[in-house]
C-alpha cells in the first residue's frame, strides 16, 4: 500500500511539473502566433541560412531583422524620452504660470525655492513681485 501511495505521489508531482512546463510555454506560443498575425514578415526555412521575407517578396536576413529590431527599439526609447521631456516642460510651464498668477494676486513667491525655473522665469517673477510691493507701498503711503 505504501508503494502505491508513493508512486501516486510521484505521478502527481510529475503531472504538476508537466502542467507547469506547459503553462510556462503557453505565453511563448501565444507570442509566436501574435507575431505572425501582426508582423508583415514570414520566416522562410530553406537550404542553408534561414531568411525572413517580407510579404512583398523582399528577402531579409536574420541580421537585417535584428538591425531593424534594434533601430525600432532605439526609436521607441527616443520617443519615450521625448514624451518624458514634454511632460516635464508642461509641468514646468504650469508651475511658472501658477507662480506668476500668485504674484499677481499679491502673494510673495520665493523663487529660490523653485530651482526648476529658468533664470529668465526667475527674473520675471522677481520683477513682478518687486512691482507689486512697490505699488502696495505707494497705496499705503497715500492712504496712511
Amino acid at each position: 500500500m505504501k508503494g502505491v501511495i508513493s508512486d501516486s505521489g510521484k505521478t502527481i508531482k510529475q503531472q504538476a511539473q508537466k502542467i507547469a512546463k506547459q503553462l510556462a510555454q503557453e505565453p511563448f506560443e501565444m507570442a509566436k502566433s501574435a507575431k505572425s498575425q501582426v508582423s508583415p514578415f514570414e520566416i522562410v526555412q530553406g537550404q542553408g541560412q534561414p531568411k525572413t521575407t517580407n510579404r512583398s517578396n523582399q528577402t531579409r536576413t536574420p541580421s537585417d531583422t535584428q538591425r531593424q529590431e534594434n533601430a525600432d527599439k532605439i526609436q521607441s526609447q527616443r520617443l519615450i524620452q521625448a514624451y518624458e521631456q514634454e511632460l516635464k516642460d508642461i509641468s514646468k510651464k504650469s508651475l511658472y504660470e501658477e507662480l506668476l498668477e500668485m504674484t499677481g494676486q499679491g502673494i510673495y513667491v520665493p523663487v529660490e525655492d523653485y530651482p526648476q525655473l529658468s533664470p529668465e522665469e526667475r527674473q520675471v517673477l522677481k520683477a513682478s513681485t518687486r512691482q507689486l510691493w512697490h505699488e502696495c507701498s505707494k497705496q499705503q503711503g497715500m492712504g496712511g
